[in-house]
């Protein structure tokens, strides 16, 4: 009897820990006062190890014949004891731009924020992609399909 009671026990609390998935936003951390969360859902699909998404940023800003982009520390994190990984875009650094001189005027428009090349992540529609930003950043993802991965020759001459 001691032994059902404790079997029934270990069930109701492994219970309780299976319902907080990583679809429940309370097991990633608070959203502090100068950021927003952003959640991306994926829609599940056959063969997802085909897939991939590209997570870009952008902030608004004055756009003339320039080509500008802006750069920002971009971080993986995990949930402590859950091992649900989530994302944080820092602050803002300086504008990068080419220095041409325009006759146009300037009007707002998006300015890309470089994310330093570790924002092509796997798919998984099992998790939510969570990723915080300062206030200001507009955070968005793009959906690739791998068609085809054709290997390179080697030529040595």
């Amino acid at each position: 009897m001691k032994k059902v009671l404790i079997l029934c026990l270990f069930s109701i609390s492994v219970s309780a820990y299976a319902n907080k998935s990583a679809n429940d936003l309370n097991v990633y951390p608070e959203v502090k006062k100068d950021q927003n969360r952003n959640v991306i859902l994926l829609d599940p699909k056959e063969n997802e190890e085909d897939y991939r998404v590209l997570i870009t940023a952008s902030v608004e800003g004055m756009q003339d014949c320039n080509t500008k982009s802006r750069s920002a520390k971009y971080t993986e994190k995990v949930v402590e004891g859950m091992q649900y990984p989530y994302y944080e875009v820092g602050k803002l650094g300086n504008i990068i731009t080419t220095l041409r001189g325009c006759s146009e005027m300037p009007k707002m428009g998006e300015i890309p924020i470089n994310l330093n090349g570790n924002n092509i992540l796997n798919y998984n529609s099992k998790l939510p992609i969570v990723v915080y930003a300062s206030n200001g950043i507009k955070i968005s993802s793009k959906i690739f399909k791998l068609e085809e991965i054709k290997k390179s020759k080697i030529l040595n001459d």
